[in-house]
């Protein structure tokens, strides 16, 4: 597993066993701005994900020595994904304050 987190990536619930649970407030704090600008474009495309969670989120590591963090995520897993009306509901992305139509 240590191979896989430190090469070629993984999935966050993996990462996350991986680190017996535990992340830096740091890393905590830059990994969900990070997917909370994934999914604010998401939902600018119109859609809404409907399926978040550690094992829906990819973890890449950073190739490049000067950054901080040691890895990216990105979000996975879009089969559950819908059309913002489809869901039945309304939603408003309080970052960039679009409503879906």
């Amino acid at each position: 597993m240590k191979e896989l987190v430190d090469d070629a990536g993984g999935t966050l619930e993996e990462f996350l066993r991986f680190r017996g649970g535990k992340i830096s407030e740091f890393e905590a704090s830059y990994y969900t701005n990070m997917l909370l600008k994934g999914l604010s474009h998401v939902h600018k495309k119109g859609f809404v994900h409907c399926d978040m969670k550690p094992g829906n989120i990819l973890v890449f590591p950073y190739k490049h020595p000067s950054v901080l963090v040691k890895y990216s995520p990105k979000l996975a897993d879009f089969g559950s994904a819908k059309r913002a009306g489809e869901t039945g509901f309304e939603f408003v992305d309080r970052c960039s304050g679009y409503k879906n139509k």
